[in-house]
């Protein structure tokens, strides 16, 4: 891939705003940028009733935690699929708040450059 993978994590509000700013500074300086949300997917993937609930994102529900790194793994391929087809900016929105997340997705993007 030809271009750049920004990954946000973190407080969550303050890492929405520092990706959507970015997003719309990169889009109005005329790079082909596109943000890859985290959520977006789990909303879009999982019902709202079980989604929403506090047990989904508990750590010791096995299926719960495979499902989040489903729908992260599928938004970081989506993400590189983007820059291999001439995007500069992919912005991958998640918390990527464990080590293991972070350790995986250096090691996807590595695997894709």
């Amino acid at each position: 891939a030809d271009g750049l993978l920004k990954g946000v994590w973190g407080i969550i509000a303050l890492q929405r705003e520092i990706g959507s700013q970015l997003e719309r500074f990169l889009k109005w300086s005329g790079s082909t940028t596109k943000t890859f949300n985290v959520g977006k997917y789990r909303r879009d993937a999982v019902m709202p009733e079980r989604s929403g609930r506090s047990e989904f994102f508990d750590n010791h529900n096995p299926d719960s935690v495979a499902a989040r790194e489903k729908m992260a793994m599928t938004a970081l391929a989506d993400a590189i699929r983007f820059l291999d087809e001439g995007g500069k900016f992919a912005i991958f929105d998640a918390t990527n708040s464990t080590v293991a997340r972070r350790q995986s997705i250096a090691e996807q993007v590595t695997r894709a450059s």
